[in-house]
């Protein structure tokens, strides 16, 4: 049977190749200029070692007359060639990463790049988006942009590296701030001006990185604008391939060494050590957990407010291979990004906030997809969050029920009554508006959605567990 492929709407802008998919394969076309190139990168043995490496994705070649694909490119183009690609079950971008897995991705991508030019090839672009984290971590997965280093030639990229990598590490780690809010406000990352104006002058001139790295470019940069209005041609100077080299094991050396800036301890980082909940009541909930995934037969789950992880690992215990683990306390997310490099390459950690996840961005609104349109999971679980999205966000309790079963068929929340001390606390400075906040009122809506399955009292009259499947009758 021929399988049919379409065009990722947001595979447009690079002519060399665009991705087609079926929704669960992934097919990257190779157009008639861009094959001899890529022909060259697998001659050179760079390809193979690259994979090999783990810093680029793996590619098979296709045979066209086994799948149909609808379409042609962005600009009708017809491919000569395809290539298949294993599948990354949810693309991330990196304003949903954390300081270390954003540092971890500027590294490997130097590192690609370092590799490309031992072989006399290079990196045609240095765009973020481009890294994703597969179970060995993170790696690039646009094959086509290697090609041919010219002697001489600048790196083309290194503006981009800086706005997309770069910067957005130097706003954590100089100035102490968060950079994923100000990152997710323009997709084609922090402006080398709005840098410059956010570390103080001081800095940018006692340190030799930032002011190379700063500086200097932010003065280039409104240079070549004045140059470009103007209509004066732009005198681009040769670099020779030592001080090429030389720029990357710079750069790499000192992101390397980069750490963050801001407070280290934050309430909910420490969440597990200081919540109500026995040992006892925990190792339940782990249970409950475990077992139900394992008996749903669960590959994927998404872990909603999921702060360091522990209950994301529950679900991977019980067969899970992905569990992507989102909060938006930071701190809580690099406790479960160091157990993920440690011990659980199935586990993703997410800076994200339920109440306000990831829009879709860029060209038409396609380029970026919103949380929603990439994430589509066989479990949800949302433990200890229904107070903080209904009471403390104000939404709805059937909305906030609803966009559980927006992600996945099967879901596992807890419910925690206003008689909780933490329900209290949200409680204690405004005027209870939330009639609709009652545990008969939470099963009336699960059981109008779904069947439920199991329940799990944590204690008597407190918080409970249920585990719901909207596929069973």
């Amino acid at each position: 049977m021929t399988q049919v492929f379409q065009r990722d709407p947001g595979s447009f802008r690079d002519p060399s190749g665009y991705v087609f998919t079926d929704g669960n394969r992934i097919i990257r076309s190779i157009s008639p200029s861009a094959l001899k190139e890529f022909e060259a990168v697998k001659v050179s043995g760079l390809l193979e070692v690259a994979i090999k490496r783990q810093l680029l994705i793996d590619c098979q070649p296709v045979s066209d007359g086994a799948l149909s694909i609808v379409g042609k490119g962005g600009r009708g183009e017809t491919p000569d060639a395809l290539i298949e690609h294993p599948r990354i079950p949810v693309i991330s971008y990196p304003y949903e990463w954390t300081f270390t897995q954003l540092k971890d991705a500027a590294l490997r991508h130097l590192d690609l790049q370092m590799l490309a030019l031992a072989y006399d090839f290079e990196l045609s672009d240095a765009t973020a988006y481009n890294m994703q984290f597969a179970a060995a971590g993170p790696l690039h997965i646009d094959v086509l942009s290697l090609r041919h280093y010219l002697d001489g030639r600048p790196w083309e990229g290194y503006n981009q590296f800086c706005r997309q990598f770069l910067f957005p590490l130097l706003i954590e780690s100089t100035l102490g701030i968060a950079f994923q809010r100000i990152y997710r406000g323009n997709m084609a990352g922090v402006d080398p001006n709005d840098i410059k104006a956010l570390i103080p002058a001081w800095r940018r001139h006692t340190s030799l990185n930032l002011f190379l790295h700063v500086q200097l470019q932010a003065s280039a940069v409104q240079k070549a604008s004045s140059n470009e209005l103007s209509g004066r041609l732009i005198h681009v100077p040769k670099i020779p391939k030592t001080r090429y080299l030389a720029m990357l094991e710079g750069l790499r050396d000192w992101i390397a060494s980069l750490e963050s800036g801001r407070p280290k301890k934050t309430y909910w980082a420490d969440y597990a050590a200081i919540n109500s909940y026995s040992d006892q009541e925990k190792l339940d909930k782990q249970s409950f957990i475990e077992s139900i995934i394992r008996g749903w037969g669960c590959d994927s789950v998404v872990d909603v407010g999921g702060n360091a992880g522990d209950y994301s690992e529950s679900a991977l215990a019980g067969g899970a291979s992905c569990a992507y683990c989102l909060d938006s306390d930071i701190d809580a997310l690099e406790v479960a990004y160091q157990k993920r490099k440690s011990r659980q390459p199935g586990l993703l950690p997410l800076v994200m906030d339920w109440s306000d996840p990831s829009p879709s961005q860029g060209w038409a609104g396609i380029e970026r997809k919103a949380l929603k349109q990439r994430m589509q999971v066989d479990a949800v679980i949302a433990l200890a969050v229904v107070h903080h999205i209904v009471i403390g966000g104000n939404i709805p309790l059937e909305a906030f029920v609803d966009q559980l079963f927006a992600y996945g068929q099967s879901v596992i929340v807890e419910f925690v009554p206003k008689s909780d001390p933490m329900v209290q606390g949200l409680l204690r400075s405004r005027d209870d508006i939330f009639h609709d906040y009652t545990e008969e009122n939470f099963v009336r809506l699960l059981e109008s959605r779904s069947h439920i399955q199991a329940v799990c009292r944590i204690r008597e009259g407190g918080r409970v567990l249920f585990a719901c499947n909207s596929k069973m009758p």
